[in-house]
């Protein structure tokens, strides 16, 4: 999921992660404003299309990631548990 906030409202885009590696096999993919930087990235990954959430979506999850940090839990066993 990717969250964006845009001034007091939120827009948020789910996708899937398809390769995950410590160092991108292909220096084609890199971004040009990280290649001076690709020696000191420890994570990339490949990324589908963008989906847009529904608003109710990102409500529920933005309550989710509140209610981890009042109570001071890990965020990624809250997501698990609500059916992230």
């Amino acid at each position: 999921m990717i969250i964006l906030r845009k001034g007091k409202r939120y827009e948020g885009y789910s996708t899937r992660v398809f390769k995950f590696d410590h160092f991108c096999n292909d220096s084609r993919l890199v971004p040009d404003y990280y290649r001076d930087l690709s020696s000191d990235m420890f994570t990339w990954f490949e990324i589908g299309e963008l989906q847009p959430m529904d608003p109710e979506e990102i409500i529920k999850y933005m309550k989710d990631l509140r209610y981890a940090v009042k109570r001071k839990r890990l965020i990624s066993k809250t997501l698990v548990d609500a059916g992230y």
